[in-house]
């Protein structure tokens, strides 16, 4: 994966976009409004040098975290996406044959876990002699 696909899946380039038009609308709020109120200009300098040196900050906090419905979260890395990626195709795989009710693997694995629960209430498995009490049977 690029380096510019990473940038678009962590969403850099919106905030980068995001940022640049809310610093455009506050610096020229300051060109407006700072003389009408005869605020010192290096008042008006000191606002447009911090949203510079803001875009950095911006530009590390979208590439390491993401904005979710659960609030603001760590962004995953690629691994950690294609890992969770593979895992819930394997998750709809067996929900869609579970629906479908076609499932050879299924079968055989309940087939193998009610074996295991036989074994574990005889303690004998398939190869093992029956013990036979001739005074038990009626």
């Amino acid at each position: 994966m690029s380096i510019i696909d990473d940038l678009k899946r962590r969403k850099v380039f919106r905030t980068v976009m995001s940022y640049a038009i809310v610093a455009f609308v506050i610096m020229q709020i300051v060109d407006i409004v700072f003389p009408m109120f005869e605020i010192p200009n290096w008042a008006g300098r000191f606002v447009i040098i911090l949203l510079f040196l803001g875009l950095p900050i911006a530009i590390i906090l979208s590439w390491m975290f993401d904005a979710t419905k659960e609030g603001i979260v760590r962004t995953k890395s690629e691994i950690q996406t294609e890992s969770e990626s593979g895992l819930s195709k394997v998750i709809a795989q067996e929900e869609s044959c579970t629906e479908k009710g076609n499932c050879p693997e299924k079968g055989k694995a309940q087939a193998d876990g009610e074996k295991k629960t036989e074994q574990k209430l005889t303690g004998l498995n398939d190869g093992d002699a029956v013990p036979f009490d001739e005074n038990s049977v009626q």
